[in-house]
């Protein structure tokens, strides 16, 4: 079996998909993070870690402390540069899940 390079996947890819807003892919980023943001954005005083957050596209969706996490090097770079704007988002790479205290967690694109 070939191993998949998550590095060959363009910085922001999936941000393009989403803000595209046309075509079955970008239609089922829409779906999936409406349905979850209508549950997260219910909650108070959330703590959120997206796990496999690639650029951060739902970093921009929900209210709350955020912290996004994933491998790739280029997507977090990419995510830190295009999602700090309105709110302190917080990307990091690699495995820092002991050092947080999590309320929610979502891996939207680990099992695609």
């Amino acid at each position: 079996m070939k191993k998949f390079n998550y590095e060959q996947i363009p910085p922001g890819y999936y941000d393009n998909i989403y803000n595209k807003r046309s075509g079955i892919q970008s239609a089922w980023h829409h779906c999936k993070f409406n349905y979850v943001k209508n549950f997260i954005n219910k909650k108070k005083n959330i703590l959120h870690l997206d796990f496999a957050c690639g650029p951060g596209t739902f970093s921009k969706l929900i209210k709350g402390k955020y912290y996004g996490i994933d491998i790739s090097m280029q997507q977090i770079n990419y995510a830190r540069r295009k999602n700090n704007k309105k709110k302190i988002n917080i990307f990091i790479i690699g495995h820092l899940l002991s050092l947080l205290k999590i309320t929610i967690l979502t891996a939207f694109l680990v099992l695609n």
